[in-house]
């Protein structure tokens, strides 16, 4: 999944990258802890060639009537984005299996997953020698830059955009949106367009702005009819 205005907190570029994975490898975290997991295409059978007009829950096109919803390659879309992507698929399934459960607990308990354990230099420190050896290539400042972007890396962007998407995966899919996860997403909305948030984005920052105001006008929407 690509596009010409990702923001650089969203990609790492060239052997950064694989630097980066392989730490999360020798160090069993999730490369989303690392870096936007980097997803699959989806299998499109023909019980999952989501997401679509044809299979969406009528409430979420009554209120989702563009192409721009149901795009898995615009990352500014809920469905864009890697973590949205992501999200939506892991839902899908859960959901298939789970037919009445609670969805709060189901999202909260992904994000808990993927970012509630941040490493720390102690907890790397029986790992680092190894890691240095096995990567000879590296002078000793460039392996120090790659250790301090894991130990400083910021996750609560990714943590924002799992939670707008998680509303959008349950209306899709239920055709409803549950009360308290409405307002966490909302939240993260607003959070979202706070201009020294909006002031970290590299790109296409107007474009978008304006995709958060489009998903924050859709929830409202939804909130002021409850």
């Amino acid at each position: 999944m690509s596009s010409s205005t990702i923001t650089s907190r969203k990609r790492v570029q060239g052997s950064l990258l694989s630097h980066i994975l392989l730490f999360a490898a020798h160090l069993c975290i999730p490369t989303s802890l690392v870096v936007a997991q980097v997803s699959a295409p989806m299998e499109l059978t023909e019980e999952r060639e989501h997401p679509s007009k044809r299979l969406a829950h009528p409430s979420f096109v009554k209120h989702c009537q563009e192409e721009y919803w149901y795009s898995t390659t615009d990352e500014f879309s809920p469905f864009g984005s890697d973590e949205g992507f992501d999200l939506f698929n892991e839902f899908i399934e859960w959901r298939n299996k789970h037919k009445s459960e609670d969805v709060y607990n189901f999202f909260l308990g992904i994000v808990g997953r993927k970012y509630g354990n941040k490493p720390t230099r102690e907890s790397m420190k029986p790992y680092i020698a190894d890691m240095r050896k096995s990567m000879p290539e590296l002078s000793d400042a460039e392996f120090e830059k790659i250790l301090n972007q894991i130990l400083e890396k910021d996750f609560s962007p990714y943590i924002r955009t799992t939670l707008i998407s998680a509303s959008f995966c349950q209306l899709y899919v239920d055709g409803s949106i549950d009360s308290k996860l409405l307002d966490l997403s909302l939240t993260a909305l607003n959070d979202e367009l706070n201009p020294v948030n909006l002031s970290k984005i590299i790109g296409d920052v107007e474009g978008y702005k304006g995709s958060l105001l489009k998903q924050r006008t859709v929830l409202e929407s939804i909130r002021n009819s409850k």
